[in-house]
């Protein structure tokens, strides 16, 4: 073996440590060790559920793409070790979602595609299907794709007003009809899937979210918020999904804890935005009572009224 021969044969090596060594600190996550040997020892469906909640909980939580990265990762491996199937696209999902442009997103997506078809989700199938071969239009998978219900990114501003429509025929007492508007958010989000690069992706993911708190479903409005921040961070409305955010953990699920910590974020991000002032309040009376925050916003808005007189 010449020296060159032997050089490069040592490079391969030390690749293939270190890649090994990466993906091995990839998976590592101890933030759930605990839960995964509580399922070893006595597997249930229970207990992987629970682990599944708990990464599916620090995904949400980890600021920025890369640190979701990994708990993503974990979710995938997991999963598909344990033949957890429905599991495993929920985090098949999430790797598609913020990493669209990465090389494994195609097949990532293109297995989403096929899950959700065996699951007679034809919309949703057909969208990402479609996007998939307007991402990737040489990959040999897209010669199986036929026509579908969105040719391409012309189409879907008609297909998201159809849609928008039909969430006002034979509304219930809320004024709206509530499987529209769970139609409605598949479809946005298998929309923003399949095109990510869409101009108004970020707007739609919007009033997914906005679609979702409508009908009180908060975490998924949550995850989507969450989504649309991390996948679209040069959004125009960013700090009012910041805000939003904060809203609901304080209002509607009653955790003051995640609500100040959203808050004390909003200030540090966006201290001169016209709510910061708003933002500031709801932090400092945090921990008042219902009754007591009433007191206070008359109060403050008293005080404006007198200060707008003089």
């Amino acid at each position: 073996m010449n020296y060159k021969t032997f050089i490069g044969f040592l490079i391969v090596l030390v690749s293939i440590f270190y890649s090994c060594k990466s993906d091995k600190m990839t998976l590592d996550v101890p933030e759930i060790s605990a839960l995964e040997k509580e399922y070893l020892a006595a597997p249930s469906d229970e207990k992987f559920a629970a682990i599944v909640n708990k990464l599916a909980e620090l995904i949400q939580e980890a600021e920025g793409k890369e640190a979701k990265k990994r708990f993503i990762l974990k979710g995938l491996s997991l999963t598909k070790e344990h033949q957890k199937t429905d599991y495993y696209y929920i985090f098949v999902k999430e790797y598609v979602k913020y990493f669209h442009g990465d090389p494994a997103a195609a097949d990532y997506l293109w297995e989403l595609a096929q899950y959700l078809q065996k699951n007679n989700a034809v919309e949703s199938t057909s969208i990402l299907r479609s996007g998939f071969r307007h991402m990737y239009p040489n990959d040999r998978r897209t010669q199986e794709i036929k026509t579908e219900i969105i040719a391409g990114p012309a189409d879907i501003p008609g297909y998201i007003k159809q849609k928008t429509e039909a969430i006002f025929n034979n509304p219930d007492e809320t004024g709206m009809n509530k499987p529209a508007v769970k139609e409605y958010i598949d479809v946005c989000e298998a929309v923003v899937l399949g095109f990510p690069a869409d101009s108004m992706a970020g707007e739609y993911l919007f009033r997914a979210a906005e679609m979702a708190r409508s009908i009180r479903a908060f975490p998924k409005s949550l995850s989507i918020y969450d989504w649309l921040l991390n996948a679209y961070p040069e959004y125009d409305k960013k700090s009012l999904v910041f805000f939003l955010r904060g809203f609901i953990y304080e209002n509607e699920l009653k955790d003051k804890a995640k609500a100040a910590v959203v808050y004390q974020q909003f200030l540090e991000k966006f201290p001169n935005d016209p709510m910061a002032g708003d933002v500031r309040f709801l932090l400092e009376n945090i921990d008042k009572s219902e009754e007591e925050m009433i007191k206070l916003i008359e109060e403050r808005q008293k005080n404006k009224n007198n200060q707008g007189q003089n």
